[in-house]
């Protein structure tokens, strides 16, 4: 079935994602929030329930900041440290 667009849960019909799926980005925006940890996507997420057009950049491949595991390689010890 289709989702409608319910106050509660700021979920959206399949017409509208297919709309915003089509749409260019914005070329401008209340708030821009730089980083997608958990802060960074909370702010966005609570803004964007109090009628803020946002934008969250991240330099990362993957989303969440710290909350993901990741893997870095230490140039002094030439070992991998596990972020996890």
């Amino acid at each position: 079935g289709r989702m409608r667009r319910n106050h509660h849960t700021n979920m959206v019909s399949s017409d509208d994602a297919a709309e915003m799926k089509a749409s260019s980005p914005s070329t401008s925006y209340d708030v821009v929030v730089v980083g997608s940890g958990i802060g960074g996507l909370s702010c966005a997420a609570m803004l964007t329930l109090y009628g803020y057009s946002v934008a969250v950049f991240e330099s990362h491949y993957e989303l969440g900041g710290a909350a993901h595991g990741f893997r870095v390689r230490s140039k002094q010890s030439g070992g991998d440290f596990l972020f996890d």
